[in-house]
């Protein structure tokens, strides 16, 4: 649904996206190339915990603005990126599992060959990979809503606006007779 807010508002509800982004290109991507060309590959398996504690900060910190009575909206996307938070830890657990698997599989067969622990690395890198993928492309997504004011339709189920919140279109995006909304905005 898309909603009438101020441009600090949209400024607000940006930042938990921004930042999320922000650990992902800081800690995955300056981190990972950083410690490989170093030579501390295995050490690398840090760099998911590093991002989890990272993470966990911004959860506590949407929590307390979910709890105050601080602008809806705002809440509103802190909500959205605990969501993306989960969706890159469950792609964190994949690819542990996977790794884990590939180094006991590798470790027990008789023709293995080279070092076991890198290639599990490897395997176990290819989900994280994905999830840094896709949650970095949607916070970009929910940045870019942030600042026209819209939130999804599941966030409002979860967590509704508050009564002073003006709906410019709803979830099919007709528009709201009382609304002065611009065509642009009922482009799909």
């Amino acid at each position: 649904m898309q909603y009438q807010i101020s441009p600090k508002t949209s400024k607000g509800a940006g930042l938990p996206h921004s930042l999320f982004i922000l650990n992902l290109i800081i800690v995955h991507l300056f981190a990972s190339y950083t410690m490989l060309e170093l030579g501390y590959g295995k050490q690398v398996i840090l760099i998911p915990f590093v991002s989890m504690i990272l993470l966990a900060v911004l959860w506590f910190k949407a929590k307390q603005l979910r709890d105050a009575n601080t602008d809806w909206f705002v809440a509103a996307h802190w909500l959205l990126m605990t969501k993306r938070a989960r969706l890159l830890l469950i792609f964190y657990a994949v690819g542990l599992v996977l790794g884990g698997f590939t180094y006991l599989m590798v470790g027990m067969s008789p023709l293995k060959g080279g070092d076991v622990t890198t290639i599990a690395l490897r395997m176990g890198a290819v989900p994280i990979f994905l999830g840094l993928l896709v949650t970095f492309v949607l916070s970009g997504g929910s940045i870019y809503d942030s600042q026209r004011g819209v939130v999804g339709q599941k966030i409002v189920d979860q967590f509704p606006p508050s009564a002073d919140m003006v709906v410019l279109t709803n979830a099919e995006g007709a528009g709201d007779s009382t609304a002065d909304s611009h065509p642009q905005d009922h482009a799909s």
